[in-house]
């Protein structure tokens, strides 16, 4: 609820002027006619869905007690956009026995393919924030040959398949490019992401880039639901925690962000409302009222299903799962589905 007040040579009783705001993780830059007229910091700002309301004021703030009617609000069009995912063109990474081959199939117009009887690494580094990310690498799938790809971050594997699928051709086409996505990969900025592709008979392991996608950022706000139960965490009075059918209050938002520790701490976004803790009685997990120790830390653990499992760090204190009666426990290290938890 703040305002900002500049002069600008802008004639806004003629013609139809364009409007626009660019937000990004770190800013929200207003401008008018294509000149940028603020920048606000995004920092504090509510980082999840948002709408725009387009309206119109006929009096001025406190209230006029002469406004001119009719009074017009002339739109031509709202136009919304969304950056791509960010990518990484194989052609651009460090390689290693791979050579770079135009193509008019290939993103960008280029791919890579390795060299005859080799195994290639393509490398580049991560630069985005830290979080866990769902990668896209695009690769070719022909048909003579059955080659092998890993993908692993910082040396450790994350990933491995085959491309043995017959799509139908045995050189590079449109229709045999494929996406192989690696779920739920925790990433920091200047981490290393390598793939290495292997020749077999007559396929060269052809790759045409990597994406990624933000799965959980540090520092965002999330509802944190049950796979089981379909009911979100939701935080009451004097710490109690339950699970509750979805609603459009902040006692079901949590701010989920990486401690110094590398372990993750969840906050529910309510004022007075802190950290996600356990404690011994009954198992029971609770909102404690802002300290951060090993009871008020977790780890997040991807699962194949596409939740979460979250970890605390206390010893002896394992996973947090959900009861039959919509109660919020920790575990000894039982990781059956009650466990599962998904990040809206």
């Amino acid at each position: 609820n703040k305002s900002y007040a500049s002069t600008y040579p802008f004639d806004f009783s003629v013609d139809y002027h364009i409007y626009a705001v660019e937000w990004d993780p770190d800013n929200v830059k207003y401008y008018v006619d294509n000149q940028l007229v603020h920048t606000h910091s995004a920092s504090n700002l509510l980082k999840k869905q948002m709408f725009v309301y387009l309206s119109l004021y006929v009096n001025t703030w406190g209230g006029d007690s002469t406004p001119t009617y009719p009074a017009e609000f002339a739109i031509d069009y709202f136009r919304a956009y969304q950056k791509l995912p960010p990518k990484v063109e194989a052609e651009q990474m460090t390689l290693t026995n791979y050579t770079v081959n135009s193509d008019t199939s290939a993103s960008n117009g280029q791919l890579i393919k390795v060299n005859e009887n080799q195994t290639g690494t393509a490398a580049f580094t991560f630069t985005d924030e830290p979080g866990y990310y769902n990668l896209e690498t695009a690769y070719y799938d022909e048909n003579d040959g059955s080659s092998t790809y890993t993908l692993s971050v910082n040396g450790v594997q994350q990933d491995s398949w085959t491309a043995n699928q017959d799509l139908g051709h045995a050189g590079v086409d449109s229709t045999n490019q494929v996406i192989r996505t690696t779920p739920g990969v925790f990433l920091n900025s200047g981490d290393e992401i390598k793939l290495t592709g292997s020749f077999n008979v007559w396929e060269y392991a052809r790759l045409d880039y990597v994406e990624w996608a933000p799965d959980i950022l540090s520092g965002g706000i999330y509802k944190i639901k049950n796979l089981d139960s379909g009911k979100y965490l939701d935080t009451g009075a004097d710490g109690t925690i339950s699970l509750a059918s979805n609603s459009i209050y902040d006692d079901q938002d949590w701010i989920v962000s990486l401690d110094a520790s590398g372990y993750w701490t969840i906050e529910n976004a309510r004022t007075g409302r802190y950290y996600l803790d356990t404690e011994t009685i009954n198992n029971s997990v609770i909102y404690n009222s802002g300290e951060i120790t090993d009871e008020s830390l977790w780890s997040l653990e991807k699962d194949a299903s596409g939740g979460y499992r979250i970890n605390n760090k206390a010893t002896g204190r394992d996973y947090m799962y959900a009861t039959s009666a919509d109660e919020l426990k920790w575990n000894t290290g039982s990781t059956d589905s009650s466990t599962i938890w998904v990040f809206e």
